[in-house]
């Protein structure tokens, strides 16, 4: 009798162990990593939270500018392919072989968000804007940031984009979104 107990003993508990070990949500503290189901929005791992994504993609600019809070105008016959925002912070405008971004900011903040190191770094002026540019070479542009009416704005390119192209496009957006006096 008494190994029939101890028997029945054992089986339940390998039994509960191995039940419990089959649960999606399953946290291993010794390791500080988790196994977390994938339709869980959050999880937790090495102890982070994973943010969700802060982008909402928008089918008009005008929906994107009213839920960034921001007033981005595009330049006539500009079409793009992606629109998106960031709620009450900034919008992103994406078109073929380049970004447009527009933040209201009190600041004349980079907000390119991107942290290449370029071989190049320049300044010019467009109807009085300043604008900071950087590039790899004398004859191309990757980004450029500019700061105006209380908006900062920044024109990314997808590669080594030509210059007087480049500057084109930022010029056009720095007309259709500045006043000028």
């Amino acid at each position: 009798m008494n190994k029939f107990i101890k028997f029945t003993l054992c089986t339940t508990v390998g039994i509960s162990v191995l039940c419990g070990c089959n649960s999606k949500d399953v946290i291993d503290n010794s390791s500080d990593t988790s196994i977390v189901d994938s339709s869980e929005t959050t999880a937790l791992t090495d102890n982070n939270v994973q943010i969700a994504n802060p982008w909402v993609d928008f089918n008009n600019l005008e929906d994107a500018n009213l839920y960034a809070g921001t007033d981005l105008v595009l330049p006539e016959g500009f079409g793009f392919k992606e629109i998106r925002a960031i709620q009450n912070e900034m919008i992103e405008v994406c078109f073929d072989g380049y970004t447009i971004r527009s933040s209201k900011t009190d600041s004349k903040e980079d907000i390119s968000g991107d942290y290449n190191t370029y071989s190049q770094k320049s300044e010019s002026v467009i109807s009085m804007i300043d604008i900071t540019q950087y590039a790899n070479s004398i004859d191309s542009l990757n980004v450029a940031t500019w700061y105006a009416d209380g908006y900062s704005y920044a024109f990314i390119a997808d590669v080594d984009m030509n210059r007087s192209d480049a500057m084109d496009i930022v010029e056009s957006f720095i007309v259709s979104n500045t006043m000028l006096f």
